[in-house]
């Protein structure tokens, strides 16, 4: 095999292996960025429930029907829970739903915590709806459905501003530590490409000629 031909092998190795790194870490790169605008995008509607919650009297509605429930037995006014909780899940969560196809993208443990906060603020709602709402139950049954409702919504209160934090932490941290990677990965090409080409020099400088014959 001639000089020439040797080079010109060891270039297409080297841009081929190349491209396959460089194709490799855009698309981990694309991943990792999209993964990023799905939680950033969940904390921020998960933000909008909790400062409705802190800022109006949503919450206090919530837990003194409970407490109204858990006493009495009774629902007094069925109609008007129907007009304030059954709604559809898309219509409340749109964002949520709009990223329902993405969330695997999360790390494992955060999709699971995202899934199923949303479970559980789906149940309360249908839960009211269904049962208080649209059906006239004993007095224990409303008093026992209250309770367990109540430890739902209480779930809810716990889970929800964990759950802003760590979306949070996964949607903005990674940013300065990718701007690193890229750093040392533009360095590292730096130094290689240069190792790389003295490689093919000596051995299609040195150890052979033009001709492919052994020049010793």
């Amino acid at each position: 095999m001639s000089g020439d031909a040797i080079t010109n092998l060891f270039a297409a190795l080297i841009g081929g292996l190349f491209t396959l790194a460089g194709g490799w870490a855009a698309l981990r790169g694309q991943l990792a960025q999209e993964s990023r605008g799905v939680a950033r995008a969940l904390a921020a509607e998960l933000k909008t429930a909790q400062n409705m919650m802190n800022q109006s009297s949503v919450g206090d509605f919530y837990q003194n029907t409970l407490n109204f429930w858990k006493e009495n037995g009774t629902v007094t006014d069925q109609q008007m829970l129907i007009d304030m909780f059954d709604h559809e899940p898309q219509d409340v969560l749109p964002v949520y739903y709009s990223m329902a196809s993405k969330i695997g993208l999360l790390p494992a443990s955060l999709a699971t915590m995202t899934i199923e906060y949303h479970a559980k603020a789906i149940s309360v709602n249908r839960i009211i709806v269904r049962f208080f709402g649209k059906r006239t139950l004993p007095a224990e049954q409303v008093q026992a459905l209250a309770a367990s409702v109540e430890v739902l919504w209480k779930d809810l209160n716990a889970m929800r501003p964990k759950l802003i934090e760590e979306l949070t932490k996964f949607g903005f941290s990674r940013d300065q530590i990718d701007t690193d990677k890229n750093h040392r990965l533009a360095n590292l090409n730096i130094k290689v490409i240069p190792v790389l080409g003295r490689i093919v020099r000596r051995l299609t400088g040195s150890g052979l000629n033009p001709s492919g014959t052994d020049r010793r």
